[in-house]
């Protein structure tokens, strides 16, 4: 009986083996949940649950993994030329000197900045 069982489990590869390429075999079905997470992805749960439901579909894995890959808006390789406003934190754009969201001033601002750093570094 018990030489039964041990060659059940014999697949003719060591079980360290098959256990690693399942591990790999599950991260290539997760890849475009793996991507979306580690590019801090809006519709992360989105892909997460799809993934689930479609990834087994060639097409639906490829989709995700695509939709994953371009990212959204929101990312932060997204913001290169905005700047947050320090009155209310939204995000305006780098050349700004009036925040569109709360109307604050922003050039006064920087200008109080610049002559507290340059008072600052007078003394």
């Amino acid at each position: 009986m018990h030489e039964m069982m041990i060659n059940t489990w014999d697949f003719g590869m060591p079980m360290v083996t098959m256990w690693l390429m399942m591990i790999v075999a599950v991260a290539l079905y997760f890849m475009p949940t793996i991507v979306a997470g580690y590019r801090r992805h809006s519709s992360l749960f989105l892909i997460l649950v799809l993934n689930v439901l479609l990834g087994w579909t060639m097409l639906g894995w490829l989709l995700l993994l695509i939709w994953a890959c371009l990212g959204d808006s929101h990312t932060i390789w997204g913001r290169p030329a905005e700047k947050k406003c320090p009155y209310c934190a939204e995000y305006i754009k780098a050349e700004a000197i009036k925040c569109k969201h709360c109307g604050s001033d922003l050039a006064k601002q920087e200008t109080l900045q610049n002559g507290t750093a340059s008072i600052a570094g007078g003394r």
